[in-house]
């Protein structure tokens, strides 16, 4: 299966493929394709942390062309391959009242907007990632 995991710069990216990684490696054979400017801080912190060994190879220019269509093919043929899934984490939930966030407002607004869908919440720094890895053995079919 294809995971992708878009999000802002600062919300956590590594530390959700980190912690995703140790949680399922032992049950599940796992490789990272990363392709944005980042890339190498990620991957040096996920060697690091010991999630798994990270082969980088390209350029972080790569990530930026004019001509996007390598990276517009390379996409279509992983989705050909491996099915997408689905499924929104919002998470650092243990900072809402921090940042006057209401968890009561945004769960409402997160399942109105997905109409049905999934969408999990996660906190990294205790856990919080069971939802998220069931989502991903239950509807990837693992």
């Amino acid at each position: 299966m294809r995971v992708d995991v878009g999000r802002p710069v600062g919300s956590s990216r590594t530390a959700l493929v980190d912690t995703l990684c140790k949680h399922m490696r032992d049950s599940y054979e796992i490789a990272v394709v990363g392709n944005d400017i980042y890339t190498r801080e990620g991957a040096k912190f996920l060697i690091r942390s010991g999630a798994f060994s990270v082969e980088i190879g390209s350029c972080p220019h790569t990530a930026i062309r004019e001509d996007v269509s390598m990276n517009l093919a390379a996409a279509d043929d992983l989705a050909r391959h491996f099915p997408v899934l689905d499924l929104p984490a919002i998470n650092r939930i243990n900072l809402a009242p921090y940042v006057r966030a209401s968890l009561e407002v945004v769960c409402p607004n997160a399942a109105r907007m997905r109409r049905a869908r999934p969408f999990a919440l996660t906190d990294l720094k205790i856990g919080g990632l069971s939802d998220v890895a069931s989502f991903l053995e239950r509807e990837g079919g693992l």
